[in-house]
């Protein structure tokens, strides 16, 4: 509660007051949850990895494909393509295994509760915060390098 009521209170970085609201109401919601019905409360370390580690490995089976689809209509060579399909997938499996210990060291050492919270805003869907991110940067290299030469630029239209 504390957290959505500092959070209206933020005036200049709005996207983090909303942020911070999101979080709140995930864990006041899985609190109520815990509170009233405490001997039904659905989360346990076993579900909560199984659940982790099914989703993380559905995106490195994904995302090379998305990564495949979207790097499809770039002019460029297929090494830098595939290398920047691999560095994708390279990424998120590292980032995937630290945040998973990361989140098992929060959940034993703290509580149950948090484990909506860690999921959904800090879980695999942040991994295509950075296949965005890689994505981008890959194309604004490419197109810097293509500037110049006028044909090159059909594949944008």
């Amino acid at each position: 509660m504390l957290g959505i009521y500092l959070a209206t209170k933020i005036k200049y970085y709005r996207p983090v007051g909303l942020w911070i609201i999101f979080l709140s109401s995930i864990n006041i919601l899985s609190s109520i949850v815990f509170l009233l019905l405490p001997h039904t409360f659905p989360y346990t370390v076993l579900k909560f990895s199984e659940l982790y580690v099914s989703t993380e490995v559905g995106m490195w089976l994904f995302v090379p494909v998305l990564m495949g689809m979207s790097l499809l209509p770039v002019p460029a060579g297929i090494l830098s393509k595939g290398s920047i399909m691999v560095l994708s997938v390279l990424y998120s499996m590292i980032f995937g295994m630290l945040r998973y210990i990361v989140f098992l060291f929060i959940i034993t050492k703290f509580s149950y509760i948090f484990m909506p919270v860690l999921y959904f805003s800090f879980g695999p869907l942040v991994d295509f915060v950075y296949v965005v991110g890689i994505y981008s940067l890959y194309v604004s290299k490419v197109s810097e390098r293509i500037a110049q030469d006028h044909r090159l630029w059909k594949w944008v239209f």
